[in-house]
């Protein structure tokens, strides 16, 4: 159902029945259905193994289940209600297999980048994470880029604050970042940092590997 110009779509509708049409829409959204659950299968096969329940059942059950259960004539705008693991970015105003298909897609993205990661650190961030905030890690929605991504920002930032220095030495806010280093190793913290001599500004939450 894809044609060259809109003109072409709109002769094949003035040509066609009523009949032919519906078969054709059909056809296309079974196609749709069989390249996402594709999708959903090439994912499935990379995607990064942590400890944490909402994660996995959310890509080994709920959306398995949404397969078996989803029926393009008479459940189309239907969306499992069990995916529960969180995105960065998730359109929920969208529905039925073409929020799965996005949802796919979007996770996809998210987790080629934290793929890039070892999953024993991404474990240990999480562990770290759940300990803070006295919240049981394996248990509760957390979203892995999101956690490994401001990991790595601020990884970079800090180095650059190190790396900065004014006609007087290093800046006081170097020698407060490594006390909070020091004490804070594998601990949720949120530090606003002003570095005059780099001219920048960033406040951030983050995670100590």
């Amino acid at each position: 159902m894809k044609y060259g110009t809109p003109e072409a779509a709109i002769s094949h509708l003035k040509s066609s029945s009523i009949k032919m049409l519906y078969k054709e829409a059909i056809e296309y959204a079974n196609n749709y259905v069989e390249e996402t659950k594709n999708l959903y299968k090439s994912i499935e096969a990379k995607r990064v193994l942590v400890p944490n329940a909402i994660y996995n059942e959310t890509f080994t059950t709920a959306i398995p289940n949404f397969f078996s259960s989803y029926d393009v004539i008479f459940s189309a705008q239907d969306t499992s209600s069990d995916i529960d693991y969180p995105l960065v970015f998730d359109d929920m105003s969208l529905k039925g297999i073409i929020y799965i298909r996005r949802y796919l897609e979007s996770f996809e993205l998210e987790n080629d980048f934290c793929r890039k990661f070892n999953s024993l650190s991404i474990t240990a961030m999480l562990q770290s994470y759940g300990k803070h905030n006295r919240i049981d890690y394996e248990q509760t929605p957390i979203n892995l880029f999101e956690l490994v991504f401001n990991n790595k920002d601020f990884r970079f930032v800090f180095r650059r604050i190190m790396n900065c220095s004014t006609h007087l030495g290093p800046h006081p806010m170097y020698y407060c970042v490594q006390i909070y280093v020091c004490d804070v190793y594998h601990t949720h913290i949120l530090v606003p940092f002003h570095h005059k001599a780099c001219n920048f500004h960033l406040q951030s939450s983050v995670h100590f590997r």
